[in-house]
């Protein structure tokens, strides 16, 4: 009986403890699988907040606009590359297979598989729930799973749908869905779970030893994981403080720093200043030589002002080609002035890009604490303000903040929101100046120039502003309307019956820069139905210098349009005579600064004939511009001019009043009579 109840007691003790192991197995199981889920979803959450410190304001346009955008188009654009690049810096050396990223309708407007950009994603709860702002994981099993890399068999998949933005409190712009492959962690789980049941089975005796080191290996293993997660979140934060390409603290980091350096400064007494820096004409070497390029020179750039600057100082890189650095214990301002010079001097020797050797220069503007301000906000306005004004002084220079350029910073504020609102109100528009035969004295060509009709009333003329134009960036936008406008308006004499006459557009440096060129003179040409041989752009020197190789290159796409090209300005710029036979030019304009005293001085009169000498043997036109009187007009005649422009002939004037002189001459004479018609 004994032995009976000994045996069944020892059945219901080893069943139970088989069950209460497998309880335990299961529930221990569960705990982990939580621990990891949560954790993944932890690092997930960091992952976004990283993106949106450090990369969304960079991609959150885009993703505003993608629903406007084709499919095709959506998974073609530059942009996305942009994305997909930041993105494998974010995700490189974690377990994340694939990312995602949604507007607020479910737009697919990022994914590591690029085949489902474009796509409307499929309603879901985690999406909505993301949607609004709460976080949503899941943890699935997968025969198959799908990756861009090709197809994985057997996977444990965590799947986080988390909000994108900018602070806690702040509106959800956009949801980020993560793969994490917690596959190898699943697998080593379940193989201590099967191992322990089944030696629980046929080994009871060794059932608490089993246990024990189930317990324990489960133990390493969760502290493993641990470890794992809090190396990550580290990872992450760095990520998240740290500029990804240069590895230096970013803007975030910066802006941090800022107040807690001016504290210090307050608290000690000492002086600190802010240090701006931007490099000068970066764009240019980055256009040219491509972004793998620019960003090998950002990098060397970096350690070379590193290694400028003293232990106690910090740099930052804020993007772009934009750095600062944090200058704390500086007892006189020379001493900061003494740290720019070495920035300068390291940053302006040669280095090597792509097997060609470089030279590149900054722009250095800093702010003086206590002198320029007391709050970090203030000095970080004055640095800013001070850097742009060594931009002005030719780059390659450093500029303290003083209260005159804080005036004219305001101003040049005030001179930018005018012109946006100006583009946004259309408050541009076009004036013409005609282009006259030397020797039939007829009209046959036009410039269009660009006016700004100012709300209080006034025109402005583009000396005013187009540098500002340039400077914000506006000038493309304004460009490209110019460019339509003249041609629209061209298209629409020669519809008025009016003899067909070429109408000439000058372009800034950032226009000819610009990719989209060559797609904008040729869109703007189709649109209006005007042939392209009635279409001239004129370029200046100074722009041609810049970049030869790839300025020819652009010049011939454009002359494949069937347009005409010219110089404009011809004899201020930087350009060599031997430029010409290179550039596929159709004229040259003599700047008006040698046709002003062209009848007084000796020197202007002999640079003009030698310039018209040299068109007439290079078999290119001539036009002299700035011409005002009628003994101008017969000495460029004696000189070989073949063409004239200037308030002699006519001022600038609008499209109606152009047609209503054009109407009057009939056949298109500039006689004296009509000469004073046009002013």
């Amino acid at each position: 009986m004994n032995l009976l109840l000994t045996r069944y007691s020892s059945v219901i003790i080893l069943v139970a403890m088989i069950l209460v192991t497998m309880l335990l197995g299961f529930y221990y199981h569960k705990l982990v699988k939580e621990s990891l889920l949560n954790g993944q979803q932890q690092a997930g959450l960091m992952l976004t907040k990283s993106y949106a410190n450090s990369i969304w304001p960079s991609h959150a346009g885009f993703v505003q606009r993608a629903a406007s955008l084709k499919r095709e188009d959506l998974q073609n654009s530059d942009e996305l590359h942009y994305i997909h690049r930041d993105m494998r810096r974010l995700v490189r050396g974690s377990n994340i297979v694939r990312v995602a990223i949604f507007d607020l309708n479910g737009l697919i407007v990022y994914s590591t598989n690029m085949k489902r950009v474009g796509h409307q994603h499929a309603p879901h709860a985690a999406f909505q729930s993301a949607r609004t702002g709460k976080i949503n994981s899941s943890l699935t099993f997968h025969d198959v799973y799908e990756t861009r890399r090709g197809e994985l068999e057997r996977r444990h998949i965590v799947t986080s749908y988390i909000p994108v933005r900018i602070l806690d409190a702040a509106p959800v712009e956009a949801v980020i869905a993560i793969d994490f492959d917690t596959t190898t962690s699943m697998e080593e789980l379940n193989t201590q779970q099967i191992q322990t049941i089944g030696w629980l089975t046929f080994l009871m005796a060794l059932v608490s030893i089993l246990l024990y080191k189930f317990t324990k290996r489960s133990e390493q293993l969760l502290e493993k994981q641990l470890l794992q997660r809090e190396k990550d979140i580290k990872h992450i934060r760095h990520l998240a403080y740290h500029d990804p390409l240069t590895g230096f603290p970013n803007r975030t980091s910066f802006n941090e720093h800022t107040e807690e350096a001016v504290f210090r400064a307050k608290r000690v007494g000492w002086t600190m200043s802010f240090m701006f820096l931007d490099l000068d004409r970066f764009k240019l070497i980055n256009d040219s030589l491509g972004h793998q390029a620019g960003d090998q020179l950002l990098c060397l750039t970096a350690d070379r002002i590193r290694d400028t600057l003293r232990e106690c100082d910090l740099l930052f890189r804020m993007g772009g080609d934009e750095f600062t650095v944090i200058l704390e214990d500086v007892k006189i301002p020379e001493q900061a002035a003494d740290v720019a010079n070495r920035v300068l001097d390291a940053i302006s020797q040669p280095l090597e890009l792509q097997g060609e050797e470089f030279t590149i220069s900054a722009s250095i503007g800093m702010a003086v604490y206590p002198r320029d301000g007391e709050s970090a906000e203030h000095l970080v306005k004055c640095a800013d303000a001070a850097m742009y004004r060594a931009k002005e002084m030719g780059g390659n220079c450093f500029s303290f903040y003083s209260q005159e350029m804080n005036e004219r910073f305001e101003n040049l504020l005030k001179m930018e929101t005018a012109l946006r609102r100006a583009v946004a109100n259309e408050e541009f528009f076009l004036q013409y100046q005609p282009r006259i035969c030397a020797h039939t004295q007829q009209i046959i060509g036009i410039e269009a120039l660009l006016r700004w009709n100012h709300p209080e009333g006034e025109m402005v003329l583009p000396s005013c502003f187009i540098p500002q134009l340039e400077e914000s960036g506006l000038i493309v936008q304004v460009g490209t309307w110019v460019i339509r406008e003249a041609c629209r308006q061209n298209k629409l004499w020669q519809d008025m019956g009016f003899e067909p006459l070429c109408v000439s557009v000058n372009l800034s440096s950032r226009q000819f820069r610009s990719e989209s060129l060559v797609n904008t003179v040729s869109s703007a040409l189709a649109d209006s139905g005007l042939e392209p041989r009635y279409l001239e752009l004129e370029l200046t020197e100074s722009l041609l210098v810049d970049n030869t190789e790839h300025a020819i290159s652009l010049m011939h796409a454009l002359k494949e349009l069937g347009i005409a090209l010219s110089i404009d300005d011809f004899g201020t710029g930087y350009s060599s005579l031997s430029y010409l036979k290179r550039f596929p030019i159709d004229c040259l304009k003599i700047d008006r600064s040698f046709i002003t005293d062209i009848a007084s001085n000796a020197k202007d009169a002999a640079i003009v004939e030698a310039i018209s000498t040299l068109a007439h043997n290079l078999g290119i036109g001539l036009v002299a511009e700035g011409v005002e009187n009628i003994n101008q007009a017969k000495l460029l005649k004696g000189f070989g001019c073949t063409e004239m422009q200037g308030y002699f002939y006519s001022k600038p004037i609008d499209a109606n009043h152009l047609a209503s002189i054009l109407n009057q001459l009939g056949s298109s004479t500039l006689s004296t009579k009509v000469a004073k018609l046009m002013h």
